[in-house]
């Protein structure tokens, strides 16, 4: 996951919402089968009902809205995802103009690009292309926060299994062992202190 994917995900999601509440209001319920089950004879719910359910949704619709909300205000430029199409290389800024035609004429990039899309494409050409892997990197970075959310879940499940629920790991610091990336170096450990001596 991206965030170009995330954007168009949310985006969509949102935009669904609306549907959502148009449809329930002209009664149509082909997105709700349990919703749809419970209607009178008629096939019809009541409209205090209804009103709710639109409610709700509304209220979902202006949360998700506002909590991502720099999401959806991100703007993905054309030449990112598909820069072979894109012609109006003089709106691009002007350090990357000379980079970007050069990647426009490159005919093993195109083939690329057609072969494995964007995401691919742009990690296989950082090296060749460096000003404009500066503007792409940021955008196709995944999301680091939900691994290390993720990770750290599994850490502390590991660290109070039933035999060991007595652990304080906030204090302990062994939660903060279990997550580090740094190594311990042993040996040096090790040559500072003294071994103890015969008694």
């Amino acid at each position: 996951m991206n965030f170009i994917k995330a954007k168009g995900i949310i985006s969509s999601f949102i935009f669904r919402l609306d549907l959502y509440r148009t449809n329930i209001n002209r009664q149509e319920l082909i997105q709700f089968p349990n919703l749809k089950s419970c209607s009178d004879a008629n096939g019809l719910i009541p409209e205090d009902k209804i009103l709710i359910f639109t409610d709700h949704i509304l209220q979902l619709k202006n949360d998700m809205k506002s909590r991502f909300q720099d999401l959806l205000e991100l703007q993905i430029c054309n030449w990112i995802l598909d820069p072979i199409s894109f012609e109006s290389v003089k709106d691009l800024e002007p350090h990357l103009q000379m980079e970007f035609i050069d990647l426009k004429h490159d005919c093993e990039a195109q083939l690329v690009f057609k072969q494995v899309g964007y995401e691919l494409t742009w990690i296989k050409l950082k090296d060749n292309y460096p000003q404009l892997w500066q503007q792409v990197k940021l955008l196709l970075l995944s999301f680091p926060s939900t691994y290390l959310v993720e990770k750290g879940f599994s850490v502390v499940v590991q660290l109070l299994m039933k035999q060991r629920n007595r652990l304080d790991i906030c204090n302990k610091g062994d939660l903060r062992l279990a997550l580090t990336n740094i190594k311990p170096d042993i040996v040096t450990l090790a040559a500072t202190h003294q071994a103890q001596g015969s008694h």
